[in-house]
């Protein structure tokens, strides 16, 4: 027998029996609505966006401060002197080679006097000081051993010269003369190559006669006469001078540097009476103005 729900086309049999199951048969699906119609973008371009200010993160290349601003990073005082003396077209020191030796040596030595570090017993102290010698009474290089080992300097070239003036201490303490004049052999191209890492400058092979030597071109053409001038205009505006621009500016003095300043530049900038240097500092000035002394009378 043919059940009567299955013919159950207009719902009769629900009808007349309310108690009875509910039909198999599913109710008709609705039909979909369609979805509304996009609304169409304005024809008229967006605005232009406002460059990122978040500090966290650095501006992009077409908001950087343009190079030789003033926005520009102070670099260590010996990448300083050594952008300063050197001539950024020809790569050729503005004075006597050796006396540009003599000053990156001695500009290396004051960059790891000038580092400090916190010493949980005697508070803040120097990576490297200098002490008189018993017998003669010459400063003599006093590297804080332990310093050295638990906080050694960041900077590779800075590690290097320290390392090199512990291994001395171990045997017998170097005077400072001496060492700076065994270091300003080579003082000046180890200078170039931490620039060159930084790519401010770039190493090249110029022909001079018969023969090839290697020199560093600056990247940035006035980059030489802002070193050389940075510290003279300072003065001249009465800026605030810290101490390694004192430091800086004492070394310009002893290797003969500012006398080119004066010349080329301006005669009417002032040198200041006074540095206020402590005793180890000074004692880097005074053996860069002895070596400089030295290499005069030769030539």
């Amino acid at each position: 027998m043919t059940d009567p729900r299955r013919t159950n086309h207009t719902g009769w049999y629900e009808q007349l029996h309310p108690d009875a199951a509910p039909s198999t048969r599913s109710a008709p699906v609705p039909p979909r609505a369609e979805p509304p119609p996009r609304a169409v973008p304005p024809t008229h371009a967006a605005p232009p966006r406002a460059p990122h200010t978040d500090p966290a993160y650095p501006p992009s290349a077409a908001h950087r401060p343009a190079p030789g601003t003033g926005g520009a990073r102070v670099r260590p005082i010996a990448d300083e002197l050594f952008r300063g003396a050197t001539d950024a077209f020809t790569g050729a020191t503005r004075i006597n080679h050796r006396l540009v030796d003599i000053g990156c040596a001695a500009a290396l030595v004051a960059e790891l006097m000038l580092t400090w570090r916190d010493d949980p017993v005697h508070g803040r102290q120097r990576l490297l000081r200098t002490f008189p010698a018993a017998e003669t009474g010459t400063p003599v290089l006093a590297p804080d051993h332990r310093l050295y080992l638990e906080a050694p300097p960041r900077d590779p070239l800075c590690y290097r010269v320290l390392s090199e003036i512990v291994e001395d201490a171990r045997d017998q303490r170097r005077p400072v003369v001496e060492f700076i004049e065994y270091l300003s052999d080579r003082a000046y191209r180890m200078v170039g190559e931490r620039l060159a890492m930084a790519r401010l400058v770039v190493e090249e092979q110029r022909r001079s006669g018969l023969r090839r030597r290697q020199v560093f071109l600056d990247v940035e053409p006035t980059a030489s006469v802002n070193a050389l001038t940075r510290l003279p205009r300072k003065l001249r505006d009465r800026e605030p001078v810290g101490e390694a621009d004192r430091v800086l500016f004492g070394l310009y003095d002893a290797i003969g540097l500012m006398a080119v300043v004066r010349r080329e530049f301006s005669d009417h900038f002032p040198m200041p009476t006074d540095l206020r240097l402590t005793p180890d500092l000074q004692s880097v000035l005074d053996a860069a103005s002895e070596l400089q002394a030295v290499v005069t009378r030769r030539h």
